[in-house]
């Protein structure tokens, strides 16, 4: 009966004296770029020749230079960012002559686009993801 009682008053493994550490989850966005391949990169403009009678894009957006491209959705998500050469464009619009691993650039006229001609470029797909990291208290 003695040493049951020590036992009980002197723990063998310290357990009973240990501070334990709470461990809590923090969620946290962290972008990665996913190859595609190379793409045949073409422009376009507001003009009649490129766009007919459409002032929007598909997605409902406002075309603005610099940001909308247009692209084919079974490849690449409207909404979806894409980077080509260091510069990142947001899917906005899709067209009748895009499809497969095509991208047209929105531009402010049609003598730009033409000057511009046609390129054979690297297409990544910027993707947010979601990871848990450790944070102690």
């Amino acid at each position: 009966m003695l040493l049951f009682v020590l036992i009980l008053l002197f723990p063998v493994n310290n357990y009973a004296t240990k501070k334990r550490s709470t461990v809590v989850y923090k969620a946290k966005y962290v972008t990665t770029k996913k190859y595609l391949g190379k793409y045949k990169i073409t422009y376009y403009c507001p003009c009649s020749r490129c766009c007919g009678k459409y002032t929007k894009t598909a997605s409902g957006t406002t075309p603005k230079v610099g940001r909308t491209i247009s692209v084919d959705p079974k490849k690449i998500k409207l909404g979806s960012k894409v980077k080509i050469d260091k510069k990142t464009y947001i899917a906005e619009d899709t067209g009748g002559a895009i499809k497969g691993n095509r991208i047209d650039i929105f531009v402010n006229t049609h003598k730009e686009a033409l000057r511009k001609g046609i390129k054979y470029k690297k297409v990544y797909l910027m993707q947010k993801k979601k990871i848990r990291v450790k944070v102690r208290k």
